[in-house]
């Protein structure tokens, strides 16, 4: 009788919808790795979220947002992004900048997918930081549809969002890490709608 396990021999995975580098155990599908069904409930959940936020009055819609994004499903969201996750709640002015239908800031699987790719220094607590980094700061609309906002606290982060055509929904587009020239260029090229 062995009383040791065999050694597992894993292999690198790519998972080309959100660019996550996975070991995985050699023989076994990738798609065993996780739980559909815990996956197909995150997004009923957003599906949800995303039929019944618009509707918030801000005093019950911010502190909502803040504990969603500080919750549980967040970060299984930034593990495993399904459909888009509400992140943010846009302030007044912003929404008026973009004339949005409604203040809810959602980020979608794909632009996280990019985001991995593009700035794989950001971590998960990073992206958490998207409903302070909305909530107040340096506000820029750099187009008739996008808002740039800059934040400072450890760094100073920016984070772009864009209103859909139809102005029904509004999504982060960017968010990176940034310096104080790149503050700079945005105001010579756009529109202050609200200072630090």
């Amino acid at each position: 009788v062995k009383t040791k396990a065999p050694p597992v021999r894993t292999r690198q995975w790519v998972n080309k919808r959100t660019g996550e580098i996975e070991q995985v155990p050699v023989g076994i599908d990738p798609g065993f790795s996780y739980n559909p069904g815990a996956e197909y409930r995150l997004a009923e959940g957003f599906r949800t979220l995303r039929r019944k936020l618009p509707a918030l009055p801000d005093d019950l819609a911010q502190p909502l947002m803040k504990s969603w994004v500080e919750g549980p499903a967040a970060a299984d969201w930034l593990r495993r992004p399904v459909e888009s996750m509400p992140v943010a709640w846009l302030p007044q002015v912003a929404s008026k900048g973009l004339e949005a239908s409604n203040r809810v800031v959602w980020l979608s699987a794909d632009t996280m997918a990019k985001q991995r790719r593009q700035h794989p220094e950001l971590t998960a607590e990073e992206y958490l930081l998207l409903p302070w980094l909305l909530a107040d700061g340096l506000i820029i609309q750099q187009a008739a549809s996008r808002v740039a906002f800059f934040r400072r606290g450890a760094r100073l982060y920016k984070a772009v969002v864009k209103a859909t055509g139809n102005r029904s929904e509004n999504y982060v587009v960017s968010f990176i890490r940034t310096d104080d020239g790149e503050v700079r260029r945005d105001r010579r090229r756009g529109q202050v709608l609200q200072e630090w």
